[in-house]
């Protein structure tokens, strides 16, 4: 947790100048996949029954509404941070790369019976 609060402290500069970000209509499109599918798998990982385990290491098997909201929460803000750090190249890949697997987390969910729906 320490970690990701100092990484978000030292990108409070770069994200404090959104106005230099110089992306691309194709950066917004991704980072607003990401987020949207982060909000979709949010909301599964909140109604997950207490049959099913949670798989992320960051997360424990049954965690509270209170860790997931707050590792959600800072997740997306990070991945934020992170790609409106890095240069246009790796931002590409970053953001893609991030779609597919968050896309992946969701249908997964799907899968065993946790719905999307609000």
């Amino acid at each position: 947790m320490r970690a990701v609060c100092c990484a978000i402290l030292l990108l409070i500069p770069r994200l404090a100048r959104a106005s230099d970000w110089d992306w691309s209509f194709g950066d917004y499109a991704l980072e607003a996949a990401f987020l949207a599918e982060v909000a979709v798998d949010w909301h599964q990982t909140l109604n997950f029954p207490p049959r099913i385990e949670e798989t992320n290491p960051l997360l424990s098997k049954h965690p509270s509404s209170k860790s997931i909201n707050l590792a959600m929460g800072l997740g997306a803000i990070l991945h934020v941070g992170v790609a409106a750090a890095l240069p246009k190249p790796y931002r590409i890949a970053f953001q893609s790369i991030s779609v597919v697997m968050e896309g992946g987390m969701v249908v997964n969910n799907a899968r065993i019976g946790i719905s999307w729906h609000w």
